[in-house]
């Protein structure tokens, strides 16, 4: 599968068609050239057929509807266990993220890339307009949902950055939000660092599994875990800064839309193939769900959505729901 491609004065834009996934390299007015999202470290290596398509060519950024996917939660805190439990079976983060998107338009100024639902699924289409900001290090997206049938769905983003090795030379800084959780159960067994369901209101000072202060604003971690935040009640920022590069990335996008962020850290903590140990890398995932736990727990009430966040939209029928958001360098 060949990228499409698009360049501007400040850099280079490229899709896959497995998923819609982009990859964006910014070209700075220094003449420096960053290139931070993330690519899998296993693509081209040859991969065992129970792999999942989204999993095969993993990289970079791209659109979740729905977000999640229904599975067990091992250690499942108690007071998320209202009588919706995660329901079993179905594609994380999607049919748009496991399968073939197609190009609608490609000039000099944008490219439009589109994909189809089944014709037994409530979504009828999603279109991802993208759009280079001419004299800037800048990428805008227009995001649209077409929908055959009412339904109501979590929904996100998925930008996705890739760490160095040095511990602590990756800086996040997200931008105002209410309150902060970890993830309410076992986010990976074994590799899990967080106390599942805490409450924090900084990313410097999150309970660690032993409830000392671990400081997520600097990674890649220390040793190997791999950990699950949700920011809620955000403003619509967060930039990741790269010190030692002298860079800083910049995401943006309309909180009324996408409330909460949820931050994913792989810290080299999922030891099975094709992870084996060495993935290093951090989500900066704007989203309207309850983690990544489905579309039955983020419908129903659940304590995020019962603080007055929400977890979930809903579309109509004939309707077309419209979003924008953006990534810079500078």
């Amino acid at each position: 599968m060949n990228d499409w491609q698009l360049v501007w004065n400040h850099g280079k834009v490229a899709v896959q068609p497995l998923g819609g996934m982009v990859d964006v390299e910014f070209q700075l007015p220094s003449g420096k050239t960053v290139s931070s999202m993330y690519r899998a470290p296993w693509i081209g290596e040859p991969l065992g057929q129970d792999v999942p398509a989204m999993l095969q060519r993993l990289r970079g950024d791209w659109f979740c509807v729905p977000f999640g996917a229904g599975h067990p939660v091992p250690g499942l805190a108690s007071r998320w266990k209202t009588g919706h439990e995660p329901e079993a079976g179905g594609l994380v983060h999607g049919y748009g993220s496991h399968n073939k998107w197609s190009i609608l338009r490609l000039n000099n100024l944008e490219m439009v890339v589109v994909i189809e639902y089944p014709a037994n699924h409530p979504i009828r289409r999603l279109e991802r307009t993208i759009r280079p900001s001419p004299g800037k290090c800048m990428v805008c997206f227009d995001l649209s949902i077409e929908v055959r049938d009412n339904v109501t769905l979590p929904i996100g983003l998925h930008p996705t950055f890739k760490l160095p090795s040095e511990p602590g030379s990756i800086r996040l800084q997200p931008g105002g939000f209410s309150f902060g959780l970890t993830y309410p159960g076992d986010f990976e067994p074994g590799a899990y660092g967080l106390k599942p369901d805490a409450l924090f209101d900084s990313i410097e000072k999150v309970p660690d599994r032993n409830l000392n202060p671990l400081d997520l604003s600097r990674l890649p971690l220390e040793g190997d875990s791999e950990n699950l935040v949700q920011l809620c009640g955000v403003d619509g920022r967060f930039d990741l800064v790269n010190e030692k590069g002298k860079y800083r990335i910049r995401l943006q996008w309309v909180p009324e839309h996408f409330p909460s962020c949820v931050v994913w850290i792989s810290n080299r903590g999922r030891k099975f193939a094709p992870w084996n140990g060495r993935n290093l890398a951090v989500g900066i995932e704007p989203v309207c769900s309850a983690f990544e736990m489905g579309t039955v727990v983020s419908k129903n009430s659940n304590p995020i959505s019962d603080s007055g966040i929400p977890t979930c939209i809903s579309f109509k029928a004939g309707q077309v729901w419209r979003t924008q958001y953006s990534i810079s360098a500078g």
